[in-house]
């Protein structure tokens, strides 16, 4: 009989040790805002679809994961789409895209545009691209812009075999300027990074 309760006392421990043990998660990476990707106002008829593009351009020995947060907010301020969450961001490895759609619904228009909330800073590009409602060719382009820290993001430019494409950057203002210019490809791989100084009122071209 001691033996018998011994045994159940045994096995009770023994179950409560494995329920804990099932029940232990590892806490989820915590996500912290570091730069903040507005995408501007895209403009759709009934049925038209667009695209929204977010690229991780790490390369190189500091290529590394970029975790996002994605919302999509109607011309009303009224949250409609969210890709990810605080809890489980979306992740993009290196040289990566992310995408996702926003179809306008049949019954009339729709104006949206798209904030991009990202953990490491200088580590994306976006933007959202319009379809043709009728015939499926791509028939805009609009940058996202980056509110921390300030980087102009130019847009991106399909160019055919042998044709070539001029990147200008004009200092206004009047001490000499020192931009980082990086140039990517349409998956995020990084092509070229130049640091010119261009003095005031002088056009660097490339």
């Amino acid at each position: 009989m001691k033996h018998t309760v011994k045994s159940w006392i045994a096995a009770i421990l023994f179950s409560l040790a494995a329920i804990f043990g099932l029940g232990y998660a590892e806490p989820a990476r915590a996500f912290t805002l570091v730069e903040l990707l507005v995408i501007p106002s895209e403009f759709l008829v009934a049925n038209q679809l667009a695209t929204v593009a977010v690229s991780n351009t790490t390369a190189g020995p500091n290529a590394h994961d970029i975790h996002l947060v994605a919302t999509a907010v109607n011309d009303r301020g009224t949250v409609f789409k969210t890709e990810g969450n605080k809890a489980n961001p979306i992740t993009i490895s290196p040289n990566q895209t992310f995408h996702f759609g926003i179809r306008a619904p049949s019954t009339g228009n729709l104006s949206f545009h798209t904030i991009i909330e990202l953990d490491t800073a200088n580590a994306a590009v976006g933007d959202v691209m319009g379809w043709d409602v009728n015939t499926g060719q791509l028939i805009s382009i609009m940058p996202g812009q980056v509110t921390l820290p300030a980087v102009q993001d130019i847009p991106a430019v399909g160019l055919a075999a042998g044709q070539s494409a001029l990147v200008k950057v004009t200092n206004v203002s009047a001490n000499n300027l020192m931009p980082t210019i990086s140039l990517f490809m349409e998956n995020g791989r990084l092509i070229k990074t130049m640091t010119p100084t261009v003095a005031p009122n002088q056009t660097f071209t490339h």
